[in-house]
């Protein structure tokens, strides 16, 4: 898992791979509408995509610290 952990802190690299990935899709659905077919399930592989890009940065993004708990009615 270090492997994503790396992939995930390399944002120039992420987010390349997550448009070229986009942009192969938009593709080969352009090429599907052309011949007629059903293209509807493109969208859903998009919504699924950048899910599986948000999970990778919710299980291995940059975490924030904890905040100190302070008392400021002293």
């Amino acid at each position: 898992m270090d492997n994503l952990r790396r992939f995930q802190g390399d944002v120039a690299t992420r987010e390349e791979v997550q448009q070229f990935v986009i942009d192969f899709i938009a593709e080969e659905g352009i090429k599907l509408m052309f011949e007629r077919k059903d293209v509807s399930h493109i969208a859903d592989a998009k919504m699924l995509i950048d899910g599986a890009f948000d999970k990778l940065h919710i299980l291995y993004g940059i975490k924030n610290p904890p905040t100190e708990n302070t008392n400021t009615s002293r």
